[in-house]
């Protein structure tokens, strides 16, 4: 039951760290999704940029004349005062000044509003840029930490794995001898028996204590020379 406990207990690390694993991938896709999509937001942004900045440059230009027309015809009715011309032609001049007055009037805040919504365009992709920005520094940091974090789970992997090759390769090699060693004991005692069965103990031990033939050696050889010499 021990064995099958540690087996079930390491199923269960595998597949909690296959989940953390399928999670952040997941997390790390959305993030890039998200991103993606801000950035298609901005570029929107940007064309809506484009066509507040172009009113803003036409609304300036129309109000440009409108105060050159103004200025012109002021100074028109000047040179009628000044010839004392105060009749319909100088009337009709001051009824069309009047009117340059209220369209420069509306002209100044229609700008005036086409100017604010470009500010507040500007701000706000500005911030969004910053925000993209940042969130893409991020996103690099999490991926070369979950790149990392998967070579370590590699190397761990494959550490407990060599460990435990190591471990078994010694294991085995321990049997081996032990086997060895109970079969050359084996061989030892057969051998002390087939000695004992035959008399080739009983012999050695007469051998080993002068008794009996004598293995011959230098010493008895020189002995025997010596004695066919004299």
């Amino acid at each position: 039951m021990g064995i099958i406990s540690k087996v079930f207990t390491l199923l269960k690390s595998v597949v909690s760290d296959v989940d953390h694993h399928i999670e952040d991938t997941q997390g790390i896709r959305l993030l890039e999704q998200h991103i993606r999509e801000a950035r298609s937001e901005l570029e929107r942004t940007a064309d809506s940029r484009v066509g507040i900045v172009a009113k803003v440059r036409l609304g300036e230009n129309k109000l440009e004349e409108l105060k050159e027309r103004q200025q012109k015809l002021e100074e028109n009715a000047l040179q009628l005062m000044a010839k004392q011309e105060e009749g319909a032609l100088l009337n009709d001049v001051a009824a069309e000044i009047a009117r340059l007055e209220t369209q420069i009037l509306q002209q100044q805040q229609i700008l005036d509003s086409f100017r604010q919504v470009q500010i507040s365009i500007e701000d706000a992709a500005t911030t969004a840029q910053t925000r993209i920005e940042q969130f893409e520094q991020q996103l690099q940091l999490v991926k070369a930490t979950d790149a990392t974090q998967r070579v370590q789970q590699a190397v761990s992997s494959s550490s407990r794995s060599i460990t435990g090759s190591v471990s078994s390769a010694a294991d085995t090699l321990q049997r081996i001898k032990s086997h060895q060693e109970e079969k050359q004991a084996e061989f030892t005692a057969r051998e002390e028996l087939r000695k004992a069965a035959s008399g080739e103990a009983l012999e050695e031990r007469l051998k080993n204590a002068g008794i009996g033939e004598q293995a011959s050696s230098a010493e008895s050889v020189l002995a025997r020379l010596r004695q066919k010499q004299q």
